[in-house]
């Protein structure tokens, strides 16, 4: 950026336009305060960020490059590129086999490569088809389906939104209340997310989870001696009087035991419970397994058949923009593409005073808000305190036979696959289409994220493209797969390192919804405000109390 600001000092700048960071700019801006937002990427999102094909692919590039950074830098360095770039690892794309584009009967290789090279402009051609044909073998028989595939995605770029922190909101979740209180919500749509399935390891297979009484009386899976076990359960877990003999050893025993001991579920209904009701592992506490189930109960049936809301276009990155489009109309002053080279830090206090621009300008103010690609070296957490989630993308032409075996049309659901060992941890899968405007018509998005290695996530792609027949298990096509671990640093672990008035954002987590970031984002409010007699993010003053829903 060339042209400079008149006014340089603000109540608060914030660096980054993660969710965190944009609803405490949001909230701050509402409270009457003078922000500013920054961010050195041209576009929205942060560490939520959602792309279109071609910006995942240049995104993936950049992750991936292999310049070294430096080492040395005077104190207090805004390294953002070098930060960014580190908060990946295992990045890498494979590409699947579009046969039905392919075109291979239709003449010699090279006519058909031409053919498929046709159709997408020589920019793209030099820019991301030319450096993966550089490391592929034109004679292998799968080069024009994976060329194939490249071009269809390639054309069609514009279409994706694809989510690099897929999460989704409870809908009774104190995200959902904020944004409707607030009026936020009036800026972004939904779609109810009536789906859920849990992986049965012996059976190969998702199965339908029962999480309503209409659910349990229309499951014929379910023997009609379980039924009666499970209706038990779910009016027990929904009660706000709960039976004292039943609430015995919560505290210290395992949500699987605790089940198999008061109700006698155990097996496949269990699973259902623990997995894919209370999203936990078998090993979690029967308090934390009850308190999860008891959300999942109570968000369901209040926007549609599940207990989950998606946001179209991407989530993290979408909600925040709503956020900063708050802060911008109550007086926020937006820069994104600002390159940073420095934070002005007091050397006698160690208060940071503000941020030096990579051409000079300096701006000032009492709080600075930050995520963590930001920070300088010596703020930044060890490598012991760094935490890491395993994610993947896949986009595939058709849905997964897993899915159409489960009676789902992969139009929009959550799956959970529990870890054969007890040592890993569940993954969870979240199935889109262009119903949500994350892919173009006629094709789907399968999201995947664990807190287990790479090896689990890679096994837990593979599993959702095995087909279901046990005479017949040749994999689901695909036309390509990204695979990576995203950091997940808390701003716990560099509390007593950086300045007082320096709050730091946390990484978006493994959960699969949005409350941890909202919480934070209030605590870190609260800390900046110091009223307790200002409300966090009220209703605007053109909203009618009587337009807020209160069920």
């Amino acid at each position: 950026m060339t042209d400079q600001l008149e006014d340089t000092h603000f109540d608060v700048i914030v660096l980054g336009t993660g969710l965190t960071e944009s609803i405490v700019a949001g909230a701050l801006s509402r409270a009457g305060k003078k922000v500013l937002h920054l961010d050195s990427n041209m576009q929205y999102g942060s560490s939520w960020s959602v792309y279109a094909l071609k910006p995942l692919l240049d995104w993936k590039e950049k992750v991936t490059n292999t310049d070294n950074v430096k080492d040395t830098v005077p104190a207090f360095t805004i390294a953002f590129d070098g930060n960014c770039k580190n908060s990946f690892q295992h990045v890498a794309l494979t590409l699947g086999v579009n046969e039905a584009s392919a075109g291979q009967d239709d003449g010699p290789l090279t006519e058909q490569e031409e053919s498929l090279l046709s159709q997408v402009t020589e920019a793209d051609r030099e820019r991301y088809i030319s450096p993966w044909q550089s490391t592929v073998d034109k004679d292998d028989g799968a080069y024009l389906g994976k060329l194939a595939s490249l071009v269809t995605c390639l054309k069609a770029s514009r279409q994706y939104s694809l989510d690099t922190c897929p999460k989704l909101l409870a809908a009774r979740g104190q995200l959902v209340e904020d944004l409707i209180r607030s009026g936020v919500g009036r800026y972004l749509d939904f779609k109810s997310v009536d789906d859920m399935f849990v992986f049965d390891h012996g059976d190969h297979a998702l199965k339908k989870v029962p999480g309503s009484k209409e659910d349990v009386f229309t499951n014929k899976s379910i023997s009609l001696v379980d039924k009666r076990k499970l209706m038990k359960f779910l009016t027990f877990a929904m009660s706000d009087e709960k039976e004292e003999a039943l609430l015995q050893d919560i505290d210290s025993q395992s949500y699987a035991d605790y089940l198999e001991a008061k109700f006698k579920i155990t097996g496949k209904l269990q699973s259902a419970v623990v997995h894919g009701i209370s999203l936990s592992t078998s090993n979690v506490t029967a308090k934390e397994g009850l308190e999860r189930t008891q959300a999942f109960l109570r968000s369901m049936g209040r926007f549609g058949r599940g207990s989950y809301l998606c946001a179209m276009y991407g989530g993290g990155s979408e909600i925040a923009q709503a956020f900063c489009r708050t802060c911008a109309v109550f007086g926020g002053i937006y820069i994104l593409g600002q390159s940073l080279k420095s934070f002005l830090v007091d050397q006698e206090s160690g208060v940071c005073r503000g941020v030096v621009t990579a051409d000079g300008q300096e701006f000032t103010a009492g709080a600075i808000i930050t995520g963590f690609d930001y920070l300088p070296s010596e703020w930044q957490p060890l490598e012991s305190e760094v935490s890491w989630v395993s994610k993947a993308i896949l986009v595939s032409a058709e849905p997964l036979s897993q899915f159409t075996q489960a009676g789902s049309d992969q139009a929009i659901g959550i799956s959970v696959i529990p870890p054969k060992d007890d040592q890993d941890d569940l993954v969870v899968v979240q199935n889109q289409s262009s119903e949500t405007s994350a892919c173009p018509p006629g094709q789907y998005v399968t999201y995947f994220s664990t807190r287990s290695n790479i090896d689990v996530l890679k096994i837990a792609v593979q599993t959702m493209l095995s087909s279901t027949d046990q005479d017949h298990r040749e994999d689901d096509p695909f036309l390509f797969h990204l695979v990576y671990q995203q950091c997940a640093r808390s701003r716990q672990t560099v509390k007593d390192r950086v300045p007082g008035n320096l709050y730091v954002c946390s990484d978006p987590d493994a959960s699969l919804d949005f409350e941890a970031a909202l919480a934070e984002a209030k605590s870190i409010f609260t800390d900046c405000i110091q009223d307790d007699q200002v409300e966090f993010m009220p209703a605007p003053p053109d909203m009618d109390v009587d337009d807020i829903p209160t069920d």
